[in-house]
């Protein structure tokens, strides 16, 4: 089934899940509401390295090197690191990441952040 762009945005943007994204220069270009809301920051805070800001320090270098290894690679990752809420207090939280071709000159990588899917790894250890 092929999705056009408002559908594609009506279950990104509705979903609980937090989902960002980011272009072939792996710097971050969309956030979806559920992760704005998470964070308490705007899209434009968090665009770019923005919300590299919001992971705890100990565990910026090894959720940087994940990712950009993956990126490098075109391979899918998991991750698992702290972020700050809008409140301040710290979560759990996991990414996942994904390729999405579009076509042959778009490479977008798509990474869903779940929470709840972390605590089921952490709840089966």
């Amino acid at each position: 089934m092929n999705l056009d762009n408002d559908q594609y945005r009506i279950i990104v943007e509705s979903s609980p899940n937090m989902i960002w994204r980011s272009g072939k220069d792996t710097l971050c270009n969309y956030f979806n509401t559920t992760w704005l809301n998470f964070t308490g920051r705007s899209l434009e805070q968090e665009m770019g390295v923005g919300w590299a800001e919001g992971v705890h320090p100990e565990d910026y270098e090894t959720c940087l090197k994940i990712y950009l290894d993956a990126f490098a690679k075109e391979e899918s990752f998991e991750m698992e690191y702290r972020l700050k809420r809008n409140d301040s207090v710290i979560h759990a939280s996991a990414s996942f990441g994904l390729y999405q071709m579009h076509d042959e000159d778009t490479l977008e990588k798509v990474i869903i952040e779940a929470d709840k899917k972390l605590y089921e790894i952490k709840k089966s250890r």
